[in-house]
C-alpha cells in the first residue's frame, strides 16, 4: 500500500496478508513487513492513514495483525499504540560483523 502526494510516493507499507506457516494450524495473522514515510512528510498523519487502510485490507484475510519494529524506534512505537496496537513481546538482536566473512568478494 502506498501514500502519494501530487504523484510522488511519500510512504508505503508492505503486507503479508496471511502467515502461511501459521495458517496451516488455523491461525490467521497478517503482518506489516516493511514500512516507511519520507522524512519531509512525517508527523502529518500519513503513517496512521496507511495503518488504518492496511488494517481494513488485511481484515479480509487475517484475525490479527503483527508489526515488528526496533525497541528504540519511539516514533513508530507511539504511532502503533495510537492506532490500537499493543506490545506483546520485546526482542533484542545482537549482530557481530566478522571482518573475514564481510570482506569476501565473489
Amino acid at each position: 500500500m502506498i501514500a502519494e502526494t501530487e504523484g510522488d510516493v511519500v510512504g508505503f507499507i508492505t503486507i503479508e496478508k496471511e502467515n502461511h506457516n501459521l495458517a496451516r494450524y488455523g491461525i490467521k495473522i497478517g503482518t506489516f513487513v516493511l514500512n516507511a514515510v519520507s522524512p519531509q512528510y512525517r508527523n502529518l498523519g500519513i503513517y496512521s492513514a496507511l495503518i488504518k487502510n492496511s488494517i481494513r485490507f488485511i481484515s479480509n484475510y487475517a484475525n490479527l495483525v503483527e508489526v515488528r519494529t526496533q525497541a528504540n524506534n519511539v516514533p513508530v512505537f507511539h504511532t502503533l499504540l495510537k492506532n490500537g496496537f499493543h506490545p506483546v513481546r520485546t526482542q533484542i538482536t545482537f549482530h557481530h560483523w566478522n571482518p573475514i566473512t564481510t570482506s569476501i568478494t565473489y
